[in-house]
């Protein structure tokens, strides 16, 4: 972070001109991940300047996916433009801001990062931008599909980051490095009024909510969905299938049951039984919106 805030308040000190090659040289040993790859960073520098091969300011911006449609890919390059445009004429000077936990926890949840980027859209309406809401809001409910809606409870998929595993040796004597994918993220939302009248549980674990300015309670809840090899942790067994239990505030009694199966794209009701009360689920740190359904007792420190 330290490295990171000094690099760019040099940016701010070159001169007039061409500086592509300082600027290169500024960031591209910092925007890389973990393992000093910069082709598996979100922005990319590599490709923003080489004498030898004529480079003219390549910046690749690598979190942006492919859209199944001409009218969102036109709007996504409309966003980017007016952005750009905004930044140009009121440069953000601020000191970087230190996210810690909460860029994967809070930001990895659909109903956060919607209410962030619509901040992002009053502010470019009010430099003259005016862009619909509507249909970006149309592109997050496609990568955020809800499957599961019940008077006031909404379950979506949400984001979950899948980490770099160590090299695998392979057949013939080479390596790979594979990526772990046996973890899922989703978001559980509910109304004030759901949240006031029902309890929600989770294979038999109660799930802790907080509260969002809009008036809605979230949660996030990671679970193992997957066993493949290799992956991190291969003693947790597989959490599916999912069980939601809502059970009445007042009177304890389970009301509802709906059920996620390994092969199912959705919840599907089912008859409320079998429902025995385990330990409540927990975050991994103390403040987060995610609980993860592999913690049983254990709560790590920050």
């Amino acid at each position: 972070m330290l490295d990171l805030e000094l690099a760019y308040r040099q940016l701010e000190d070159l001169p007039a001109g061409d500086s592509r090659q300082e600027i290169h040289e500024l960031l591209r040993h910092l925007h890389t991940d973990v393992s000093g790859n910069t082709h598996r960073s979100e922005t990319s520098f590599d490709k923003f300047w080489s004498a030898p091969n004529g480079y003219f300011g390549l910046i690749e911006f690598r979190a942006i996916e492919s859209l199944p449609s001409a009218e969102w890919t036109a709007a996504v390059a409309l966003l980017w433009r007016a952005l750009l445009a905004y930044l140009l004429k009121q440069p953000f000077r601020e000191p970087l801001k230190d996210f810690g936990f909460e860029l994967h926890d809070r930001y990895f949840l659909p109903t956060p990062l919607w209410n962030d980027f619509t901040g992002v859209l009053s502010e470019l309406a009010e430099f003259g931008f005016a862009l619909d809401p509507a249909l970006f809001r149309e592109i997050w409910q496609w990568r955020f599909p809800a499957i599961l809606k019940h008077e006031g409870l909404t379950v979506r998929k949400a984001l979950e980051g899948w980490p770099l595993l160590a090299e695998t040796p392979l057949a013939g004597g080479n390596t790979s490095r594979f990526v772990d994918s046996s973890i899922e993220r989703l978001e559980i939302s509910a109304t004030s009024g759901f949240y006031q009248q029902l309890t929600v549980w989770v294979n038999g674990r109660e799930i802790p909510f907080r509260s969002l300015p809009s008036k809605e309670s979230i949660a996030g809840l990671r679970y193992r969905k997957t066993s493949l090899y290799p992956s991190l942790h291969p003693q947790i067994a597989v959490q599916l299938p999912l069980s939601i239990y809502l059970s009445n505030r007042e009177t304890e009694q389970i009301e509802k049951k709906f059920t996620l199966h390994a092969a199912g794209a959705e919840f599907v009701e089912e008859s409320p039984s079998d429902f025995k009360a385990g330990r409540p689920c927990e975050p991994a740190t103390p403040g987060m919106y995610t609980c993860d359904l592999r913690i049983e007792t254990t709560v790590f420190p920050p």
